[in-house]
C-alpha cells in the first residue's frame, strides 16, 4: 500500500481528499499545518505529499522546497493545491520542482489521475507546467 501525506488546515478538504484515495491503494496521514506535515513526510517518507499553498506555520512552497532539500525525501511526489488569483501561482509551484498543481476545486477522477501518474515508476515527475 503507498503512503501520502495530506497537509492541509481545511478539515473538509482534507477529508474529501482522504475519502478519494482510501480503498484505493493509499494510506493516508494527515497534518493541519506545514510543520506537522513535515513530521509526518519525514518519518514515513511517503511516496506523495499532497499540500495546501496556504496552509499555516510552513506553506506550500516551502514544504515542498523542504523536502527537496532532503536527500531521502528526493524521490517524494509533491502535489500542491490551492485557490490562487495570481497568474505565477502555478509558475511558482512548477519552479519549487512540485510534481504537479491541482486546483482546490479537486475533482476526485482529477487527483486520482494526478497521483497515479506521479508514482507510475514507469514515467518521471512532471516539473513542468502543463
Amino acid at each position: 500500500m503507498k503512503s501520502l501525506v495530506l497537509i492541509d488546515s481545511d478539515v473538509l478538504s482534507r477529508a474529501l481528499v482522504s475519502q478519494c484515495v482510501i480503498g484505493r491503494g493509499w494510506r493516508v496521514l494527515e497534518a493541519e499545518d506545514g510543520e506537522a506535515g513535515l513530521e509526518l513526510v519525514q518519518k514515513y517518507q511517503p511516496e506523495a505529499v499532497i499540500c495546501d499553498l496556504r496552509t499555516p506555520k510552513r506553506n506550500g512552497f516551502k514544504v515542498c522546497r523542504l523536502i527537496r532539500e532532503q536527500p531521502p525525501l528526493q524521490s517524494t511526489h509533491e502535489l500542491l493545491t490551492g485557490v490562487s488569483r495570481f497568474a505565477n501561482h502555478r509558475e511558482t509551484v512548477f519552479e519549487t520542482r512540485a510534481t504537479d498543481y491541482i486546483d482546490k476545486q479537486i475533482v476526485p477522477a482529477d487527483l486520482l489521475e494526478s497521483l497515479a501518474r506521479c508514482t507510475n515508476d514507469n514515467h518521471p515527475p512532471i516539473h513542468t507546467p502543463h
